[in-house]
């Protein structure tokens, strides 16, 4: 009975908790603004063959440069194909990219900063090549790889997750040299429990909240960076309508048909705002202290 008891109290607990943490970030107007931001942005790229009025590589030549209308909401382009749906696919493609960018840099960092953090041999190596790494320009490094890699948006994601990787590693690093000092830790080891155990059933779990708000910003910045690689002609390829190379084919015509400018811009700054706001309030919600 007692077995039952203790069990039910957990998990009212439990319940209690998720309700103040809920409770919290409802309190967060920007946080939730963020967070509806980056839900209808994910939507909007799962959706986007539902949501698209058109193919967005339709060319209609005799319906170049219109200005937005009932039948192409956000006009059409040097070669008449519709914005609104290049836009809404454009969209798909970023949040592809940095999605896969963050998801990818989250992993591998987090194996090298656990392994930096606990084995002192590889500390050196593994810190060393990342402070190499972020002393070049995320946007160089990115342009130089992806120039050696080949355009595609396989290689852009490569090549921004090689960028990212350090920044994760170095979180995962520091909240392991934390942890691995702490009593617990210190009691396990003493069992004889091997270092793969440790690292990943004992210090791997108690780290994932800071590594978790940092991932949000990645996947912002990895959005920012593919739509500044694909602007300078060095990220994803066309005709594929990445927001990015959306920009770089209106440069041309900025003057005389902003609205090839104005709507991708748009779409690229809700998607990194929603992100931003929605990290920071993960920050705020995991470290309070943090404000």
């Amino acid at each position: 009975m007692k077995k039952k008891s203790d069990k039910a109290n957990m998990k009212q607990g439990l319940w209690e908790y998720r309700k103040l943490v809920l409770k919290n970030f409802l309190s967060k107007k920007l946080v939730v603004l963020g967070f509806v931001i980056t839900v209808v942005m994910a939507l909007i790229a799962i959706f986007a063959p539902v949501i698209a009025t058109y193919d967005p590589y339709e060319v209609d030549v005799v319906n170049r440069l219109s200005a937005p209308s009932i039948l192409h909401f956000f006009g059409t382009d040097q070669l008449g194909r519709d914005i609104f749906s290049r836009v809404i696919y454009g969209t798909r493609i970023s949040m592809i990219v940095g999605l896969c960018t963050a998801a990818i840099s989250f992993v591998i960092g987090i194996l090298l900063g656990l392994m930096a953090g606990y084995v002192k041999v590889l500390d050196n190596i593994i810190m060393r090549i990342c402070e190499a790494m972020g002393a070049i320009p995320p946007i160089l490094m990115a342009i130089a790889l992806v120039s050696a890699l080949g355009a595609s948006i396989q290689n852009v994601v490569l090549a921004l997750s090689i960028v990212y990787i350090p920044t994760i590693a170095r979180v995962t690093r520091a909240s392991t040299l934390s942890i691995k000092e702490m009593t617990y830790i210190e009691a396990i080891q003493s069992q004889g429990a091997k270092w793969s155990r440790i690292l990943f059933r004992h210090i791997a779990p108690n780290i994932l909240s800071p590594v978790i708000v940092q991932t949000t910003y990645i996947f912002a910045s990895a959005i920012i960076t593919e739509a500044a690689l694909s602007f300078l002609g060095a990220g994803v390829p066309a005709p594929s309508p990445s927001l990015g190379n959306i920009l770089y084919e209106a440069k041309s015509y900025i003057y005389n048909a902003t609205w090839m400018t104005v709507f991708p811009s748009l779409f690229t700054v809700l998607i990194v705002l929603g992100l931003n706001l929605f990290g920071d309030g993960l920050r705020d919600i995991i470290d309070p202290m943090s404000n």
